[in-house]
C-alpha cells in the first residue's frame, strides 16, 4: 500500500545526503519519525548522520546510496503503516 511513496521518499532522503539541502531534509525527516518525541527524534538524527557519513566516506558512493535507499524504504514503510497521517508529511 505504501510502497511507491516509501520508495520515492527513501530515494529523496538518500539523494539529499550529499547536497546543500541535507540539513533541511534531515531535520524534516527526523521530526517526521520523531512524532513529537525528542528522544526518538534524536535517535533518527543520529541514524541519518551516520548514513550520510557512510555515503561521504564511501569509495563507491552510488553503491552506498543504493543500500541506504533499501534501508530507508523499509523505515518509511513501517512509519506509514503505524502512522498513516505521515503520508502527507512525506509527500
Amino acid at each position: 500500500m505504501w510502497g511507491e511513496l516509501a520508495e520515492s521518499g527513501s530515494t529523496a532522503v538518500v539523494g539529499a545526503m550529499d547536497t546543500d539541502a541535507w540539513q533541511g531534509t534531515r531535520a524534516r525527516v527526523s521530526r517526521m519519525f520523531g512524532r513529537g518525541r525528542p528522544i526518538r527524534q534524536a535517535r533518527y538524527d543520529t541514524q541519518l548522520d551516520d548514513h550520510a557519513a557512510q555515503v561521504a566516506r564511501s569509495e563507491h558512493p552510488d553503491e552506498a546510496r543504493e543500500s541506504l535507499v533499501a534501508v530507508w524504504r523499509l523505515e518509511l514503510q513501517a512509519l506509514l503503516h503505524r502512522y498513516p497521517d505521515a503520508a502527507e508529511e512525506l509527500r
